[in-house]
């Protein structure tokens, strides 16, 4: 049961895929550079899309928080 993050790096989007037992618990946190959150959203389906065409190019961390863990992500968009 593994946690997907594609493209990375990315443009205008990226897709997040959950194993189908983490759907209902889960949630997503973006946090620019300087550590202030840019999107917060739950997570309701196995697979996500996030629009980010507004954000500027630079490095993101995205955390992904489920019912048992939470996973961190070096997100890149160009």
């Amino acid at each position: 049961s593994k946690v997907l993050v594609y493209p990375n790096p990315f443009q205008n989007a990226f897709h997040i895929h959950l194993p189908e037992s983490e759907i209902h618990s889960s949630s997503v946190l973006i946090l620019n550079q300087e550590g202030i959150a840019v999107m917060r959203k739950n997570l309701l389906l196995s697979s996500t899309t996030f629009e980010l065409n507004y954000l500027p190019s630079g490095i993101y961390q995205l955390s992904i928080y489920g019912k048992q863990r939470i996973q961190h992500f070096k997100l890149i968009k160009m």
